[in-house]
């Protein structure tokens, strides 16, 4: 798989997003193990007032719906920032069996966030280790997107 190429897709789905009204603004990509991108997604939580409308879901259930089902074997979720544990538990809960981000929760509490606080690589610790987790992918292309908070 060429990470950057499908982690370029996550950051230019997060520009799409409102900066003006979401607090943190993400981009997710959901690749078949065919290189196939199933779904493009980014932030819409404070827009769509629903606090499930991270990035990473929004692409989880867009990539669900287009294949007609609950379970991504053999995908990669590709996001700008490490997911919380929302997001991480989705992408178990559906099989993903990797995960590639840019950000990690340091980066984002440098620029005022926060509400994250449990890392990815701790949850996948509790579970057993299933999913294959890297981070740090065009990690400045996505400092980039953060908007410092204070909020």
């Amino acid at each position: 798989m060429d990470d950057y190429k499908f982690m370029r897709a996550a950051i230019e789905a997060a520009k799409k997003a409102d900066f003006a009204v979401e607090r943190t603004v993400v981009g997710a990509v959901v690749v078949n193990e065919l290189g196939e991108i199933l779904s493009i997604a980014y932030n819409t939580a404070k827009k769509d007032g629903d606090p499930t409308a991270h990035a990473e879901m929004n692409a989880i259930r867009r990539a669900s719906e287009k294949i007609g089902s609950k379970n991504l074997p053999g995908c990669t979720l590709y996001t700008t920032v490490e997911p919380c544990l929302m997001c991480f538990g989705a992408a178990y809960s559906a099989k993903i069996p990797r995960i590639v981000y840019g950000l990690d929760l340091e980066d984002l509490a440098e620029a005022g966030h926060r509400d994250w606080k449990i890392k990815a690589e701790a949850l996948n610790q509790q579970i057993g280790n299933p999913i294959e987790i890297e981070g740090g992918v065009l990690k400045e292309e996505c400092k980039s997107l953060l908007v410092n908070r204070e909020d």
